[in-house]
C-alpha cells in the first residue's frame, strides 16, 4: 500500500504535468522572423527592435506571439500599435503590447510582446500592415510600419 502512494505521489510530480506552461515559454524563446514578413529589424535612432514571432507560418483565426527586443542606449517606455489590412478592409486591430522581464545578462535589452489574431477573408493569402509607435523614456516616439502575411490555412 505505502508502495502504490509512493508511486502516485512520484507520478504527480512528473515535470511532463507543466508541459502547457512549459510550451508556451518554451515558443516565445524560439520566436525568429518569419519567410513572409518585410522587415526582421527595425532601427531606431538610439537602438535597433528586432521582430520575432512564435509560429512558422501565421494562420487566419488562430492566436499567435509577436515578440520586440530592443537593444539602445535609450529605454522604451512604452508601445503601441495596430494591425490593418492591406488588401482588404478589416478596421484597425488594436495591440496590446506588455513589457517582459528584462534579461540579466543584457542590460540594455527589453523584450515586449504582443498576442495577434487576424481574420479571415475569401483570399487565399492576406497582408497586413503592422503600426508601432515608440514612445521612449526621454518622450521621444517613433513609429514605424511592417507587413506580414496571414493564410486562410
Amino acid at each position: 500500500m505505502a508502495f502504490a502512494c509512493s508511486l502516485t505521489f512520484l507520478m504527480a510530480c512528473d515535470p511532463k504535468a507543466d508541459s502547457n506552461l512549459n510550451t508556451a515559454e518554451l515558443r516565445l524563446h524560439t520566436a525568429k522572423c518569419i519567410d513572409q514578413q518585410s522587415t526582421c529589424q527595425l532601427n531606431l535612432a538610439e537602438g535597433n527592435v528586432e521582430i520575432l514571432f512564435d509560429v512558422e507560418k501565421i494562420i487566419a483565426e488562430q492566436a499567435f506571439n509577436m515578440v520586440l527586443n530592443y537593444q539602445g542606449a535609450n529605454t522604451i517606455s512604452s508601445i503601441t500599435g495596430y494591425l490593418e489590412g492591406v488588401d482588404m478592409f478589416m478596421g484597425k486591430i488594436p495591440l496590446f503590447i506588455e513589457p517582459k522581464l528584462a534579461t540579466k545578462t543584457k542590460k540594455d535589452k527589453q523584450t515586449f510582446q504582443a498576442e495577434l489574431l487576424v481574420g479571415s477573408c475569401s483570399a487565399e493569402q492576406m497582408t497586413w500592415r503592422v503600426w508601432l509607435t515608440f514612445i521612449m523614456s526621454d518622450a521621444q516616439q517613433y513609429t514605424k510600419m511592417f507587413t506580414i502575411v496571414s493564410n486562410r490555412s
